[in-house]
């Protein structure tokens, strides 16, 4: 219902995991326009979400880089916050920190699990909870920290008041797709709709 409804009001839908994937599903037969408001959000390989993915036709879109979120401390400077963004956490380090993190199946939860269960460890988890906007109220309140996209971060109502520190090297990176319907052909204005996300996307995220 909720995703039929952002999708009338044309919001942008972000798909994140099995249990999203067969609410869409549902949705698409209702009315199957409602993919094309459909990005999907993935962490690792995994073979029944690679065939939930090929039912819409998911495309990769972009990689975004995931970073290590903290309460900026009273009287840090800009010089200092900006400094942590290009100094990468080694992704060993990331247990160090109690983390506020969303419920599984979240995409973001699952590859920091699997990251840190291939290096034989575990994640301290502080507290558990869905949406961005929550767990930043959380890390503001020294709940603990978060590990998000800084493209989140920068659309939060107070990005000054929090540091962004990019983990691991390579950078812990989370994949998102975009899905179109298989149930309709795709018309001349939505192909070149698509094309221009496309192109355009990676480049809004980089600038971000």
């Amino acid at each position: 219902g909720a995703m039929l409804v952002a999708a009338s009001k044309r919001h942008l839908i972000m798909v994140d995991g099995m249990a999203a994937c067969a609410a869409l599903l549902v949705a698409s037969r209702i009315a199957d326009a409602v993919t094309d408001y459909s990005v999907f959000c993935r962490s690792q390989a995994h073979q029944g979400l690679n065939r939930a993915l090929s039912v819409f036709q998911a495309n990769a879109l972009l990689e975004e880089d995931l970073f290590l979120v903290q309460r900026r401390a009273p009287g840090q400077s800009e010089t200092e916050a900006d400094a942590l963004v290009r100094t990468p956490l080694p992704l060993d380090e990331l247990p160090r920190f109690p983390l506020v993190i969303p419920t599984r199946p979240n995409s973001i939860r699952m590859l920091v699990e699997s990251e840190l269960a291939a290096r034989g460890k575990r994640p301290q988890i502080s507290l558990e909870i869905d949406g961005v906007a929550a767990i930043l109220d959380l890390v503001e309140d020294a709940a603990g920290s978060a590990v998000l996209s800084r493209n989140a971060l920068l659309h939060s109502p107070r990005p000054s008041a929090y540091t962004a520190q990019s983990i691991g090297s390579p950078p812990l990176r989370i994949a998102l797709s975009l899905g179109t319907s298989l149930q309709r052909p795709a018309t001349p204005v939505q192909k070149a709709a698509l094309d221009l996300i496309r192109t355009t996307a990676p480049r809004v995220v980089a600038h971000a």
